[in-house]
């Protein structure tokens, strides 16, 4: 399959937290989720490896009629799940399994799937953001950079010398010769503000050697001026 075809295929939807579907229009989901954890610091890498992390998160959901968890302490996470499409986390505020014990941290709109769901989620102290994905994470190549925008507007992206543009829920996959990997590459990002084009967003993105990377483009404003947001997975 083409780079081209893979990445279009990999970004379904974000959904802000606050966002619930109506509990009639609910699909019922009954599939395995695989969750990739990350934790936020200047860069992101997986628990587990270089990620500094001081203690452990534990996640509580509905799983038919019964409470369930996982934990963020190992990096990864596999759930067997059933119940609606909107995936609701809670965290444990009290002793028993009743359902005042929980309180909601977090609501995901799962993809209607029968086989495998991937999720990452990228972690800052105890909040947590989810994003879905339709594969797994590992199989992205390997040196490059996948950057998805996940806003409702047409950007422009400069990486080096290599030029983009995205579309709203767009993606592309962003290279430079290989004699740059390794090394910290400006990137800019453009966006249109009353009709004309602005940069948005300047800085510099490590381009990886051997590992996968994912730039993650968002914008929780969503105002006519943008307030972009970058989250950066290296793995």
């Amino acid at each position: 399959m083409k780079l081209s075809k893979l990445f279009r295929a990999l970004l379904l939807t974000v959904l802000p937290l606050s966002m619930a579907a109506n509990s009639f229009a609910q699909q019922q989901i009954d599939a395995n989720i695989k969750l990739y954890l990350f934790s936020q610091e200047s860069s992101f890498s997986p628990h587990g490896r270089s990620a500094k992390k001081n203690s452990e998160n534990v996640y509580w959901f509905k799983n038919g009629d019964a409470w369930a968890s996982f934990s963020d302490k190992n990096g990864r996470a596999s759930i067997r799940y059933k119940g609606p499409q909107t995936l609701v986390l809670h965290k444990k505020v009290g002793d028993d399994d009743t359902d005042k014990s929980f309180r909601r941290v977090a609501e995901i709109i799962l993809p209607n799937s029968s086989s495998d769901i991937f999720l990452l989620m990228i972690s800052s102290g105890s909040a947590a953001t989810f994003y879905p994905i339709n594969m797994s994470p590992e199989k992205l190549p390997k040196g490059k950079i996948a950057v998805m925008n996940m806003t409702k507007r047409a950007l422009g992206i400069l990486f080096g010398n290599d030029q983009k543009p995205l579309r709203p829920n767009g993606n592309a996959i962003l290279s430079e010769p290989p004699k740059h990997k390794g090394i910290s590459i400006p990137i800019k990002i453009a966006a249109k503000v009353q009709g004309k084009w602005e940069i948005s967003y300047n800085s510099r993105v490590s381009y990886p050697k051997d590992e996968r990377c994912l730039m993650l483009i968002y914008d929780p404003s969503e105002k006519e001026i943008p307030n972009l947001n970058i989250t950066i997975v290296q793995f």
